[in-house]
């Protein structure tokens, strides 16, 4: 059983389409992007979500691909949108490897990443935020700088907070 229902696929060409016909990457990370989302893609009808061991394993991130695509086409119309898509790009392939790790290799105690997630995402969402302020208000040098520190200290102030809401919570292991 995937995370993620194969009919899912042709939207998330979609949205993988969308990125290249309205985005602003560079054709090098455009290609590399397109490449790790269509491995991702390609891996979700053979994944295997039964570890060696007959246990499921506690997490997949295969079922965040269509929030991936939808914030890589965020990321595509952004000001300068080439350095984030590089660093966003590895997170397909970080998760088909995941899924693989996670189906073939057993583990005594489960351990799940929602953490690590949360705290990714959030800071990706800020940074786009950071860039969307910067690049509409035409912002250069040091008014720039004075935005993205900013946001950086109520970034690390939200996702600091929301970490140790999680961990309260008990929703890592």
């Amino acid at each position: 059983m995937t995370s993620l229902p194969v009919w899912a696929i042709p939207p998330l060409l979609v949205v993988l389409g969308l990125t290249w016909l309205v985005g602003r990457l560079s054709p090098a990370p455009a290609a590399v992007a397109t490449l790790a989302a269509l491995l991702a893609v390609a891996y979700l009808p053979s994944a295997s979500r039964r570890r060696r061991d007959g246990r499921t394993p506690p997490a997949n991130l295969l079922g965040m691909l269509p929030g991936h695509l939808l914030l890589l086409l965020a990321i595509s119309r952004a000001p300068s949108p080439d350095p984030l898509a590089w660093g966003w790009t590895s997170l397909p392939l970080l998760s088909v490897l995941y899924d693989i790790l996670g189906s073939r290799r057993p583990r005594a105690a489960p351990a799940s990443i929602l953490i690590g997630l949360y705290g990714i995402l959030w800071i990706v969402v800020l940074v786009l935020l950071e860039r969307l302020i910067s690049g509409s208000r035409g912002l250069t040098g040091l008014e720039e700088a004075m935005v993205a520190l900013g946001l950086a200290a109520v970034a690390a102030v939200f996702v600091v907070t929301g970490i140790a809401r999680h961990r309260r919570a008990g929703k890592e292991s």
